[in-house]
């Protein structure tokens, strides 16, 4: 389970039962999105294979997959890409909200 987007300190007064306190995910839900230049549009497909390499453990080659391929371009220092979400095979306990990876999508 990861905690993120704390809002409260300790003493903080609850307003009532709607407030926030914080977020919870289950890393077994946890998606890696990647940024892909424009060029690899019509290669990367829902289903490649994909070899992930976080920055907090180099070294570990995690597998996954693609499981959604954004529809629409968006500019990510000044190249114009498509967001794409990858599904992990396997769990990784070391994974933070916000790592740097290393994506290599295996395309037919």
């Amino acid at each position: 389970m990861i905690v993120y987007d704390i809002q409260c300190m300790n003493g903080t007064r609850i307003q009532d039962a709607e407030t926030t306190l914080m977020k919870l995910m289950n890393t077994k839900d946890l998606l890696v999105s990647i940024h892909v230049s424009m060029e690899y549009s019509g290669y990367v497909k829902e289903g490649n294979a994909v070899d992930l390499e976080f920055a907090n453990n180099k070294g570990n080659i995690v597998k996954g997959e693609v499981s959604r391929i954004s529809n629409r371009a968006t500019e990510v220092n000044g190249e114009l890409g498509f967001d794409v979400e990858i599904k992990l095979n396997e769990q990784v306990d070391s994974l933070r909200i916000g790592t740097e990876v290393v994506a290599n999508v295996y395309i037919d």
